[in-house]
């Protein structure tokens, strides 16, 4: 016995540094315990945030997929806009040839304006010969003065009738002198124009309508025209006065006739020259600074025709090559727009096929976000069962380090006493033990009896009510006492023989109970009992009665304690489980099975029952169903 405290003694302090050992790994668990709780929490915060997360881009994604949709039949639409963009640089490019040749020939008529500013010249130095031509010499002018003088001297001849036989030979001679004079005039005149214009090299180069445009010009703005006509009206008016002279040498006795005549004859040489000055003065103040500023403008014109056609040019080859490039381009834009079209749809696929997976991406997050909260529950508990394991581990190490000091002083005052084997026996078995069992459950099957007998009788009790209903011949019966007597008489005696029946049985099974006779008796009342309650709620309530007395059966299979104790069920179990018969059912069949068979309480309770559901029958005639 010394040895075996002996050892014990060094087991005790071997278990000490054990439990001391295993509550230095319990802290380092607890604390490693507490840093995996805070990193569930961590992950299941970001297993949230990562559901979050899907959950948009699956929404982003479904997004993406309507939009790759009209991206689609926005390529499609822009493949056929560069093949026409295409077409049009081409035709653009086709076109600009012909801008080309007009640039050109822009170019080529500065020549052209270089042959009319000659021309322009060359009738400027026409009419400067025309303003010498009209200009009177002082012959001339003495002429005009002598005729107008012996006109006036003919008008006062006349007027006085004293004429100079030789006055008319004079006059007439004069007139004569004067329509030579005149007529040389007018046919200088139009000889002068035209050849002057004539003569020129661009008239020579010119069509004929041009030709005839350029003397219609000359005559509207030079006057040439009416110059001439005046002439030629003058010197129709001076031979009309000769002629008239003529035909008066006759009749030179007819001078009153003259009176008439000779006036106007002055009056006329007067207009002629007025109309000659006039014309000298036109073409010295007018048309000849008008064709200086034309031959000037038409400098200034060749010389900006000149320069803006140089820029024309050098600007329609930069332009001919922009369109050239505009063309390459858009020829290479159509070519890899079909690319970008095979691309765009690539595109649309591929978002189609991430949308169909979206639904299962979202589940799997769904699911990883239930089992991070999971985790998080299960390290949460973990470390808080750590803690209690650190907790326990120093209650154990503090009662094992006990334990070793109480086995070293044990063992060193054992060492000090006297250990005969006769000593040893008594410390061994100081007392003799006897056993005696004062319940009567040898077996498993005892135990679960009260339990089975209850759920058989209400399942019967039950099944009963649902067979035969109201009642087998449908008769209405005349008052409610009627109807409680006749579910006593049919029930009743199913519910008297199934209690006999179900005893019985378990009496046949091998079961042998403390009390047969109470057993009995407690039997035969669960099951009146149970027959009333559902009798009553299956008659009042029909097919919702049966519903009821099926969910009251659930409910007392789990609060009435019949498989493990009450104790160990959920809270709202404990609550239940009073107000419910199966319960008091039970505790009176295990009294009268295996206890010492106190039932009184519980017997005058189901009496009770009994008696206030079956009572309640009689009240049904006053339901219109049952009237």
């Amino acid at each position: 016995m010394k040895s075996g405290m002996k050892e014990a003694s060094d087991g005790s302090n071997k278990l000490a540094d054990g439990t001391s050992s295993a509550l230095s790994g319990s802290k380092e668990l607890t604390n490693n315990l507490n840093t995996l709780s805070s990193s569930s929490v961590t992950f299941n915060d970001g297993a949230d945030s990562l559901n979050f997360g899907l959950n948009k881009f699956v929404l982003g994604v479904d997004q993406a997929a309507n939009g790759g949709q009209q991206v689609s039949s926005g390529a499609a639409q822009f493949v056929s806009g560069t093949q026409q963009l295409a077409e049009g640089t081409q035709t653009l490019a086709d076109k600009s040839k012909d801008l080309s040749a007009g640039i050109s020939q822009i170019s080529q008529s500065t020549e052209a304006v270089s042959q009319l500013q000659s021309g322009v010249q060359q009738l400027s130095e026409g009419l400067s010969q025309m303003a010498q031509k009209t200009t009177l010499s002082e012959t001339q002018q003495q002429n005009i003065s002598a005729v107008q003088n012996g006109l006036t001297e003919l008008n006062q001849e006349l007027q006085n009738n004293t004429i100079d036989p030789n006055l008319a030979a004079n006059v007439q001679k004069n007139l004569e002198g004067l329509g030579a004079t005149v007529t040389n005039l007018a046919n200088d005149q139009v000889a002068a124009t035209k050849a002057a214009v004539e003569s020129t090299e661009t008239f020579k180069t010119l069509t004929e309508s041009q030709k005839t445009d350029i003397r219609n010009a000359l005559d509207n703005s030079v006057g040439a025209g009416a110059v001439q006509a005046d002439l030629l009206s003058l010197n129709e008016n001076i031979t009309g006065v000769k002629n008239s002279l003529t035909s008066l040498l006759p009749m030179f006795g007819k001078i009153a006739d003259l009176k008439t005549l000779v006036p106007g004859a002055s009056q006329t040489i007067t207009d002629l020259s007025t109309g000659l000055n006039s014309v000298n003065s036109s073409l010295n103040s007018q048309i000849l600074p008008g064709m200086n500023k034309l031959d000037t403008g038409l400098t200034t014109f060749n010389s900006q025709l000149t320069s803006g056609g140089q820029k024309l040019s050098s600007g329609f080859t930069q332009y001919a090559d922009g369109v050239a490039k505009a063309n390459a381009g858009a020829q290479q834009l159509a070519s890899k727009s079909k690319d970008l079209q095979s691309g765009t749809m690539q595109l649309v696929s591929g978002l189609t096929q991430l949308q169909a997976n979206g639904p299962s991406l979202t589940s799997g997050s769904n699911q990883l976000a239930s089992g991070a909260k999971q985790i998080s529950t299960g390290s949460q508990q973990l470390a808080n069962g750590g803690s209690s394991l650190t907790n326990g581990l120093g209650t154990l190490n503090t009662g094992a380090t006990d334990l070793s000091t109480a086995l070293t002083k044990a063992d060193d005052s054992l060492s000090a006493t006297n250990s005969t084997d006769e000593n040893a026996k008594k410390v061994a078995a100081p007392l003799k033990l006897k056993h005696t069992d004062h319940d009567n459950v040898p077996v498993n099957g005892a135990g679960m009896t009260p339990y089975m007998i209850n759920v058989a009788l209400f399942i019967g009790a039950l099944a009963t009510n649902v067979v035969i209903g109201v009642g087998f011949s449908g008769e209405k019966w005349k008052s409610g006492r009627e109807f409680m007597f006749a579910k006593i008489g049919t029930n009743g005696l199913v519910a008297l023989l199934q209690g006999i029946i179900v005893w019985g049985a378990v009496a046949l099974l091998g079961l042998s109970p403390n009390h047969w006779w109470e057993m009995l008796l407690v039997v035969l009342l669960i099951s009146f009992a149970y027959m009333a309650i559902n009798t009553f709620f299956l008659t009042a309530l029909g097919k919702v009665g049966e519903f009821v007395m099926i969910v009251v059966l659930v409910l007392q299979l789990a609060t009435s304690a019949g498989t493990y104790p009450l104790q160990l069920a959920p809270k709202i179990y404990q609550v239940i489980s009073p107000w419910l018969p199966m319960t008091y059912g039970l505790k009176m069949l295990r009294e009268t099975i295996g206890l010492n068979g106190a039932i009184l309480p519980e017997a005058i309770l189901f009496v009770v029952i009994i008696a206030v559901f079956t009572f309640m029958l009689s009240f049904f005639k006053k339901f219109s169903r049952f009237a």
